[in-house]
């Protein structure tokens, strides 16, 4: 089995939130494409992620904020599991393991935001674990650090995640993965 995880597709990281990522839209557009092949699949199921700060002070994610709100269009659907981290893993929850371990999921595909922080940290997680992972370089995006653009960010990361952790693909080949076409 394969299950998506849908990290962090909350409104914090669009054009209006406090920290936007670039190429959102084009980001967005191809979660989109993966939710659609996952949910219409046989051998796939989709996981949300939801994050939620405890750091004291922390303006970003803030309970109650509007920005912790799922994009409206990659909203879960009924029958999705929607899990909330408080860190920046996805595992960090434990959750996730025991559900996906009881859905006999082996490999992972991950989508959504940031490349560089939850999303990297996630499949790193994830291969410590046991699992499989896809990182899908056209379906996660995210801002500039400093001096650091986005591209180059993104650059770097799926450079290591491709050297040492995961497979990358892009979204076409992860839609043909959870339809169970590879």
């Amino acid at each position: 089995m394969i299950a998506l995880l849908v990290v962090d597709v909350q409104k914090e990281y669009s054009g209006s939130g406090a920290l936007p990522v670039e190429k959102f839209d084009q980001s967005l557009a191809n979660i989109r494409r993966l939710l659609e092949a996952a949910r219409s699949s046989d051998v796939a199921t989709v996981v949300h992620i939801r994050h939620i700060s405890r750091v004291p002070g922390d303006q970003s994610f803030d309970a109650g904020s509007p920005g912790i709100d799922f994009v409206d269009s990659a909203r879960p659907e009924p029958g999705e599991l929607v899990l909330t981290k408080h860190y920046i893993g996805s595992f960090s929850n434990p959750d996730l393991d025991r559900f996906l371990r009881g859905q006999s999921v082996d490999r992972i595909v991950i989508c959504g935001y940031t490349s560089f922080i939850c999303c990297d940290t996630t499949a790193r997680e994830a291969v410590q674990l046991g699992y499989k992972v896809h990182f899908v370089e056209d379906a996660i995006s995210e801002f500039s650090l400093g001096e650091i653009s986005a591209a180059e960010l993104h650059r770097i990361v799926t450079a290591v995640q491709g050297a040492v952790f995961s497979t990358v693909t892009s979204t076409d080949d992860a839609v043909a993965l959870l339809a169970g076409k590879t």
